[in-house]
C-alpha cells in the first residue's frame, strides 16, 4: 500500500525590484515653498506644510521605495474611485 503524502510545490516569490530600480520608476521634483514643501512623483502632487514632515516622509520612502510606492498608489486608486 502507498502511503506517500502529497507535497504542495512552493508558491513563486512575488517580483520585487532592486532599490535602485524601484527609485528610477517615477520622476520626482521637489518644490521648496515660503511656508512647506510640494512634490511631484509622477502625475501626482504631493503637499507638506513643513519641511520636517516632508524630510521624514522622504527618508521612509528613501527606505523602502517599493513598499511607499505600493502604499501611495493603492491610496491614490482609492482616492480616484470616490470621485
Amino acid at each position: 500500500m502507498n502511503n506517500l503524502t502529497p507535497v504542495p510545490e512552493p508558491m513563486p516569490e512575488e517580483y520585487k525590484p532592486s532599490r535602485m530600480q524601484a527609485l528610477r520608476r517615477y520622476n520626482i521634483s521637489i518644490k521648496f515653498l515660503d511656508r512647506g514643501v510640494m512634490v511631484t512623483v509622477g502625475c501626482k502632487e504631493i503637499a507638506y506644510e513643513t519641511v520636517s514632515s516632508f524630510m521624514k516622509s522622504f527618508e521612509v520612502y528613501m527606505g523602502d521605495p517599493y513598499k511607499i510606492q505600493g502604499e501611495w498608489e493603492k491610496f491614490f486608486n482609492e482616492q480616484d474611485q470616490t470621485k
